[in-house]
C-alpha cells in the first residue's frame, strides 16, 4: 500500500475515531454499539500505526488511540461499578453471609494504564508535536483522574511553562488551584486562581474569583471574601445563564458564612434581601441559623427578630420564635427565657392568632405544635434538672412556670401526666402544699392504676397534712426567697397513721368553727 493511501486511510480513522471517543449518554443499545465501534477502531488503528513510521499524521493517531482507550477505560469503571453494587445488593439480600464482595477492577486499570502509556510515548517521542500543549493538559488530567496526583499537577506546570500561550494554560491553573485548595495549600491555590482569573474568560473567571473568595475566608480575610463573592454575584447576573446561575446561587449560600463572622447583620440583611430574590427568606434565616450555630446568640436573636418582623405569618415563624427562646436559654438570661415562652405558647400554640391564619397549612400547624411541645418539654426537663443540682429556689419556680404553660397548652399530651406529677413534685419542694395536693389529685385521676398514681395519692395526703397544719397555727408558711436552697430529694415525712379525734366539753358560749376546706 502507498504511503498516500495509508494517509488517506489514517485521516479516516483519525476522524472516526475523534467521533468514537465521545460516549454515548444514558443509551444502553447506543453505547453498545459505541464501544464495539470504538473496539474495531482500536484494532485498526493499532494496525495501521507500525506501517506509518515517520509521517506526520502519527504522533495524531496516537493521541487518538490514547482518547479511545482512555474511554474504553471509563466504560469499563462503570460496567465494574455496576457489576459490585449487583453482587453487594445479592451478598446482602443472602443476609451478609460470606466474604463481602469487592469490586474487581483490574480490566479498567489495565486500560486506563494503556491510555497513559500512549499520551506519555507521544511527549517523549514527538517533542515538536503541534499540539503537544493538548496532550500535556489531557495527560495530566487523567493522571490526576487515576489517582497520580502529583504526576497531574506536574504535567499541568509544564504545560504553562512550555506553553503560555496555550488556550488550556486558563483551565491548568483552575485544575491546580483546586489541588492545593484541597490541600489546604492556600497561597498556592491563591496564585493559581489569580493566573486563572487574569485572563478574565467568560467561562473561568466567575469561578475562580469564587475560589478566591473562599481562600480569603479560609485565611480569615472575611472582609476580602464578602467582596469577591459580591464580586461573582454580580458578574453572574450579567449573563444569567445554568452555570452562571447556580455559580450564583452558591455564592449567595457561601456569603452568609462570611458575614456571619463580621456579625454584619445591618449590611448582610438588606444586601441578601435584595440580591436572593424569592429566595431571601431563606438567606436571611440561614445567617440567623449560622449565628446560633456559632453561639453568637445575641446576633441571632436580632435576625430572627427581623424575620418575624418581615413575615410574622410565615409557616416558619413558630422555629424562629423557638430559636429566640433557645437563644435567650443559652445566654441564661432567665426572665426573658419565661417571657418568650410565653410569646411561643400566645403567638404559635394551637389556639393561635398564627394557627387560624394556616389553619389550611395541615403540615406547618402540625410541625408547630410539635416544636411548641418539644420546646416547652425539653426546657422544662433541664430546668428541673439543674434546679435538683443548685437547689435555687428561683431556677425550680422558672420551672414551675414553665410546667404550668405546658400543661395549660398541652393537657392531652402523650407526656402530660408525667409532666403533671413533676409539676406537683416542684410545687411541693416550694411549699405550695394546696397546689401540690390539687396537682398530684389529678395525677391520680387522670389514671388511678398508672405508674404515678400510688406515688401521688400518698405526696397528696403529706402536702394536706402541712396544709392543715399551717390553717391550724401548727406550721408557720414560709416565704422562700429566690435565693433559698431547696432540697426536693429530702424525705417528705409520712402519714400520721396516730392522729385520734378527741372530744372537748363545750359550753354555749362557744362558737362553732367550719371545718378548713384542706382538712375535710
Amino acid at each position: 500500500m502507498t504511503p498516500r493511501a495509508l494517509l488517506l486511510i489514517a485521516l479516516a480513522l483519525s476522524s472516526a475515531a475523534r467521533a468514537a471517543a465521545k460516549p454515548a449518554q444514558d443509551d444502553p443499545a447506543r453505547e453498545a454499539q459505541a464501544a464495539e465501534k470504538r473496539d474495531e477502531l482500536i484494532h485498526d488503528l493499532e494496525a495501521i500505526l507500525p506501517r506509518m513510521a515517520g509521517s506526520d499524521r502519527r504522533a495524531d493517531l496516537e493521541f487518538q488511540l490514547a482518547e479511545l482507550w482512555w474511554e474504553k477505560a471509563r466504560q469499563a469503571g462503570q460496567a465494574e461499578i455496576r457489576q459490585h453494587d449487583d453482587a453487594y445488593a445479592k451478598w446482602a439480600d443472602a443476609g451478609r453471609k460470606g466474604e463481602e464482595p469487592k469490586r474487581d477492577a483490574r480490566r479498567s486499570e489495565a486500560d486506563r494504564k494503556r491510555a497513559l502509556d500512549i499520551y506519555r510515548r507521544i511527549l517523549d517521542q514527538y517533542p515538536r508535536y503541534e499540539r503537544r500543549d493538548e496532550v500535556l493538559f489531557v495527560f495530566g488530567h487523567n493522571l490526576y483522574e487515576s489517582g497520580s496526583r502529583e504526576q497531574g499537577v506536574a504535567s499541568y506546570r509544564t504545560l504553562v511553562d512550555q506553553f503560555p500561550e496555550s488556550r488550556f494554560v486558563p483551565d491548568a491553573y483552575v485544575q491546580m488551584g483546586e489541588h492545593y485548595f484541597a490541600s489546604n495549600d492556600l497561597p498556592q491555590a491563591r496564585a493559581a486562581f489569580e493566573k486563572a482569573a487574569s485572563f478574565r474568560l467568560p467561562k473561568l473567571y466567575p469561578f475562580a474569583v469564587y475560589k478566591l473568595a473562599w481562600c480569603d475566608y479560609n485565611a480569615g480575610a472575611y472582609g476580602a471574601a464578602i467582596a469577591r463573592f459580591h464580586e461573582v454575584i454580580s458578574y453572574s447576573e450579567g449573563e444569567m445563564r445554568g452555570d452562571r446561575v447556580q455559580l450564583r446561587n452558591e455564592a449567595l449560600r457561601d456569603i452568609v458564612l462570611a458575614y456571619a463572622h463580621l456579625d454584619a447583620v445591618e449590611g448582610a440583611i438588606p444586601y441578601l434581601s435584595e440580591k436572593a430574590g424569592p429566595g431571601a427568606t431563606d438567606a436571611v434565616e440561614k445567617l440567623a441559623s449560622t449565628y446560633f450555630d456559632a453561639g453568637k446568640f445575641e446576633q441571632s436573636i436580632r435576625v430572627y427578630r427581623i424575620l418575624l418582623e418581615r413575615a410574622p405569618g410565615h409557616e416558619r415563624a413558630p422555629a424562629w420564635q423557638q430559636k429566640i427562646l433557645l437563644c435567650f436559654d443559652k445566654l441564661n438570661r432567665r426572665d426573658e427565657v419565661a417571657s418568650e415562652m410565653k410569646r411561643l405558647v400566645k403567638g404559635y400554640g394551637p389556639d393561635s392568632g398564627w394557627a387560624k391564619a394556616n389553619a389550611e397549612k395541615k403540615a406547618a400547624i402540625a410541625e408547630a405544635s410539635n416544636l411548641t411541645e418539644s420546646a416547652l418539654r425539653e426546657l422544662v426537663q433541664d430546668y428541673h434538672q439543674e434546679a435538683t443540682k443548685t437547689k435555687s429556689a428561683a431556677t425550680y419556680r422558672l420551672a414551675r412556670d414553665i410546667y404550668r404553660q405546658y400543661l395549660e397548652t398541652f393537657p392531652r399530651s402523650e407526656a402530660a401526666l408525667s409532666m403533671r406529677f413533676y409539676f406537683a413534685e416542684i410545687l411541693y419542694a416550694l411549699e405550695e402544699w394546696d397546689g401540690a395536693a390539687g396537682e398530684y389529685g389529678r395525677v391520680l385521676e387522670a389514671d388511678p392504676h398508672g405508674p404515678y398514681a400510688q406515688r401521688a395519692a400518698y405526696d397528696a395526703i403529706l402536702a394536706l397534712e402541712k396544709s392543715v397544719d399551717i390553717a391550724k397555727g401548727k406550721l408557720k408558711k414560709r416565704e422562700l426567697a429566690d435565693a433559698a436552697k431547696i432540697d426536693e430529694r429530702k424525705d417528705k415525712g409520712h402519714v400520721d397513721q396516730k392522729r385520734s379525734l378527741q372530744l372537748q366539753t363545750v359550753t354555749r358560749e362557744v362558737q362553732e368553727q367550719p371545718i378548713p376546706s384542706n382538712e375535710q
